[in-house]
């Protein structure tokens, strides 16, 4: 007897577990716990070396070369058409002073091989700036500081003032500081070996030479300018 009821005791309980009551509502959050530590920082890398501290006389070298570079954009292009115009200085231009009393234009001559130096070979040419008033003589007497651009070209024929080439065989600016300076050297390494075999020519009296189409531009301080362009002999080394 006893057995019997352990047995139904056992049947009620299985079948109190399978008939289950609805689900009660959901409990609140627990509180969140608390932050963890935070990690290591990693290692800052080296630092990079100071740049250095520019001198006075660098800082003043700076501003020497933008001054350059100001008086160079300040030029304008010279017009091959007209022989006017001023032309691009180089980078080595002197600051003009000045300007030439009664000057109204310029003539020039390039004469024939000179030497300058020590040694008995011939060294180059002279270019002379000749300025005029307004009656074509020749001002002997000024001390303005003004600047010549020099151009040469191998002309088309021995008497016109036509370029062959484009391009100038030889440029280049000068400063020249009052009427005693007004020659100009140049010198036959600047030019001679630009000149190719079929423009170069002989004579008995001047020996070898290209024919040469010659521009020179003088420019004043006040921006006036003055130019002149003619057909002419360059000489060239023996």
């Amino acid at each position: 007897m006893r057995t019997i009821e352990i047995a139904l005791l056992a049947v009620m309980l299985s079948a109190c577990d399978q008939l289950k009551g609805p689900t009660g509502p959901e409990g609140p959050q627990g509180e969140r716990g608390p932050r963890g530590p935070q990690g290591d920082t990693g290692e800052q890398g080296p630092a990079g070396p100071r740049g250095s501290t520019a001198s006075i006389e660098e800082l003043q070298a700076e501003v020497d070369s933008l001054e350059v570079l100001v008086e160079i954009l300040q030029a304008a292009v010279f017009d091959r058409s007209t022989g006017t115009g001023t032309p691009v200085p180089s980078a080595s231009v002197n600051r003009v002073e000045g300007s030439i009393p009664g000057i109204a234009s310029i003539e020039f001559f390039i004469g024939s091989r000179e030497n300058w130096d020590a040694d008995i070979d011939d060294d180059g040419c002279i270019l002379g700036v000749l300025a005029k008033d307004g009656n074509g003589s020749t001002i002997f007497s000024w001390k303005a500081v003004v600047s010549v651009h020099v151009k040469l070209f191998v002309a088309k024929d021995l008497s016109t003032t036509k370029k062959k080439y484009n391009a100038p065989y030889f440029e280049k600016n000068y400063t020249i500081r009052g009427y005693d300076e007004s020659e100009i050297r140049i010198a036959f390494t600047e030019y001679a070996s630009r000149i190719a075999r079929a423009d170069r020519f002989e004579s008995i009296f001047i020996g070898p030479y290209v024919s040469s189409v010659a521009e020179v531009v003088l420019t004043q301080s006040d921006g006036s300018h003055y130019s002149y362009r003619m057909n002419t002999a360059v000489v060239l080394p023996n």
